[in-house]
């Protein structure tokens, strides 16, 4: 389970959001599956209202808790606030692993973390540690012994990854949650090409099942499609695998490098391994605009890898944005959530959090949404006669 509240961060967010994948009593068993949590969250808005924002701080705690230690002591820590106002950043984040809760909380701003704490409850909550600036006010034994004398809490570094790179075992747990987060926005937003295609096409070429499971997902929807194989190159005492696509055209195979691919194929290629992975590891999938290049009708197929019980054993989750209204029809009211602008302030709300009898269960949710009745759609009274 994740649940993510943010308050006062980055450019266009001033007050909070909250994030839950917790569906609540009232959602449909046909969309549930009987779970409480659900493995999916879709995001909506119109351009620049914020969805990627949000995005972004889960994937900056992501790197903070895992990964923080690797900054300089100078560095600063990438976060920003309201139009660079002087006011903190506070995220919180609920997770669950093996029926334990967690709750990780961190206020902090570009040069210093203000306070940071770690809780943890089965039957009641305990806190495994807290710090104010960079002393440790509670910790547990096994945590306390090893900061003990040590000049390793640092103004721009969290506990969790300062005690994973010291090699303690003690907050394994949270260390691997924060670790299972992957995601296509950094810093600076979406990156449209965080995958490589060399780094890809190695991890298929000594992988055979990842392969195998790419080929039959493209053969769904390109079933031309025979074999994907692999031709080695060594550079510098380097082997480089190079993929080839062989069809089958008029009874004969013909075939085409990586280049040659259409983008829907290119984005499915890159992609579909980071599905597999994660959903082995159960960990988090966050993509922003995960729909780029792929055609409406792929999409279902797509998101069913993560709601099918059968394949995603482990319940991994799934955070996405899309353009694609159709989307929502399929996610329901209960895993959209939609991003709007007020004075150039965003907020984020979920479909079912709307009262009255605009959205019910057996009407689409696309039609009242194109007719902007929900809000999270760009203005539509533009006059191109101003413009030109």
């Amino acid at each position: 389970e994740i649940r993510l509240s943010l308050v006062g961060s980055e450019m266009c967010i001033r007050d909070s959001f909250l994030i839950s994948f917790d569906m609540g009593k009232k959602c449909p068993l046909d969309v549930s599956n009987g779970d409480n949590i659900s493995n999916l969250i879709c995001i909506k808005g119109a351009n620049s209202s914020g969805k990627t924002n949000i995005l972004k701080s889960l994937a900056f705690l992501g790197f903070f808790c895992t990964n923080s230690y690797s900054l300089k002591p100078e560095e600063l820590i990438a976060v920003d606030s309201y139009f660079f106002n002087n006011n903190p950043t506070y995220l919180y984040c609920l997770f669950e692993i093996n029926k334990s809760q967690y709750k990780y909380e961190v206020e902090l701003n570009k040069n210093s973390i203000i306070s940071e704490s770690l809780t943890k409850r089965k039957k009641r909550e305990v806190y495994l540690f807290k710090r104010e600036k960079n002393e440790l006010k509670y910790a547990i034994k096994d945590i306390s012994n090893d900061l003990k004398n040590r000049k390793s809490i640092r103004n721009n570094a969290s506990i969790i990854s300062i005690l994973h790179q010291a090699e303690n075992k003690s907050l394994s747990d949270a260390y691997n949650f924060f670790n299972s987060i992957c995601s296509n926005v950094k810093y600076h937003g979406l990156q449209q090409d965080f995958l490589d295609e060399s780094y890809i096409s190695n991890m298929l070429f000594n992988d055979k099942k990842m392969l195998n499971f790419v080929t039959k997902c493209i053969q769904e929807f390109e079933p031309t499609l025979k074999k994907i194989r692999f031709t080695e190159q060594e550079i510098d005492g380097v082997t480089i695998a190079s993929p080839i696509f062989d069809f089958s055209i008029e009874d004969k195979i013909k075939s085409l490098s990586y280049h040659h691919q259409s983008s829907g194929i290119k984005s499915l290629y890159k992609q579909l391994p980071l599905y597999r992975l994660v959903i082995k590891l159960g960990g988090v999938l966050i993509l922003d605009e995960f729909d780029i290049n792929l055609h409406p009708h792929i999409l279902p197929f797509l998101t069913n890898l993560f709601s099918d019980n059968k394949i995603n054993t482990k319940k991994a989750q799934l955070l996405f944005t899309s353009h694609n209204n159709e989307i929502m029809d399929r996610m329901t009211k209960y895993r959209t959530y939609l991003v709007d602008k007020y004075n150039n302030e965003s907020y984020a709300y979920r479909l079912d959090e709307i009262t009255g009898s605009i959205l019910r269960n057996d009407r689409q949710i696309s039609k009242p949404y194109n007719q902007a009745k929900l809000g999270g759609v760009p203005n539509q009274h533009w006059s191109l006669d101003k413009i030109w």
